[in-house]
């Protein structure tokens, strides 16, 4: 892994330390050769960053925040850097390009041999901002370049939760550890932000009601469980003693319906360029496993137009646009049109989901 792609997890490794991350599989550049001298990209200094840390995988980095702190002088900047600070940047380039991985997984859910869309490709990243689902959310208006919304794939990790009055609800859980399968006292709670509060009610199932950040597990599970929710609060309120266990399935697969666009995904229009449908397409991109400092992370999406520039190497870039936009599907496993996590489970619009769901075949 370069330098740059671990820096959320550690701001005082030692040189030695930084340079022993080169040897990670994900972004290892032996075998590559040299930057070609046509590049005219930059390695972008700053906190925590130089330029002497990008490779010949990791040819170009930059930051903005010039706009952000005009329109928010106050605003808290986590690193005056192109150091990834929060892991996003990390996730979506081995997404892109990153080498094989084996036997990866995040605590066992998910596991088999990681690789990204372009093996071989260079990458020239810039830290930028992005967030759903409110409308003019995405920041790319350029026409011709190809803007992608991001969806969930048939895979899940789950869990159920067993009520005491044999009712059970499918949730989203990625607990890694073993865990009991006897019943415990079930509780509920407005938010489980205080980790003291929490501490003092011992082995009990916390009910908490938290709408979480963008694109967060309980974001799924309040949008896409939300009767079971009612059924859980309903239970807590019917009984004097209420009682459940969880039991954690790690992954699932056939999980319906699918794809929905995820609550995380900018929508358009673009504010600098309106008239040009953005996204143009939406792919798998929610909990792809990919690498995070310091380990694993599921979020975000592939990169698909590399793999058909490699079948039709002759192809324009408004070629390839072209195919994977009017190829698309706009219905999702259940027969039904592909919904929005961001509008209630509504059915997709395009300035959610452009023109469809990218299909792969």
């Amino acid at each position: 892994m370069p330098k740059v792609g671990r820096a959320g997890f550690s701001a005082s490794l030692t040189p030695a330390e930084l340079e022993a991350l080169k040897s990670t599989p994900g972004f290892n550049e032996d075998g590559m050769t040299d930057v070609p001298l046509r590049w005219r990209g930059e390695c972008e200094s700053g906190t925590q960053f130089n330029s002497s840390m990008c490779n010949k995988e990791l040819i170009g980095v930059r930051f903005s925040n010039k706009g952000v702190v005009a329109h928010n002088p106050n605003v808290a900047i986590s690193m005056t850097s192109p150091r990834d600070t929060v892991g996003h940047g990390t996730h979506t380039s081995t997404t892109a390009t990153g080498n094989y991985v084996k036997d990866a997984s995040y605590f066992g859910c998910a596991m088999g041999t990681a690789r990204g869309m372009a093996l071989g490709a260079r990458v020239a990243i810039r830290k930028w901002p992005n967030g759903g689902p409110q409308m003019k959310t995405l920041p790319n208006g350029t026409p011709w370049v190809l803007t992608v919304a991001s969806g969930t794939m048939d895979r899940d990790f789950g869990a159920t939760l067993s009520l005491g009055n044999k009712d059970t609800v499918d949730g989203v859980a990625l607990f890694p550890g073993n865990f009991s399968s006897s019943q415990f006292p079930i509780v509920f709670m407005d938010a489980c932000d205080e980790m003291s509060v929490l501490k003092k009610l011992g082995q009990k199932i916390v009910v908490c009601q938290d709408p979480g950040g963008e694109g967060s597990l309980s974001d799924q599970f309040d949008n896409i469980q939300a009767a079971g929710n009612i059924a859980i609060v309903d239970y807590i309120k019917s009984n004097s003693d209420p009682k459940a266990s969880i039991d954690f399935k790690i992954t699932s697969l056939g999980t319906k319906p699918s794809p929905v666009v995820a609550i995380s995904s900018s929508r358009g229009p673009s504010r600098s360029c309106p008239s040009v449908l953005k996204p143009a397409i939406m792919a798998s991109g929610d909990l792809v496993l990919a690498a995070w400092p310091p380990n694993v992370h599921p979020w975000l999406a592939p990169m698909c137009p590399a793999l058909l520039k490699a079948t039709y190497p002759d192809w324009s870039l408004a070629a390839i646009r072209s195919a994977l936009m009017s190829t698309s599907n706009t219905i999702d496993n259940t027969g039904s049109p592909i919904r929005d996590m961001g509008a209630n489970l509504r059915p997709a619009r395009p300035l959610a989901m452009g023109a469809g769901h990218i299909n792969p075949n």
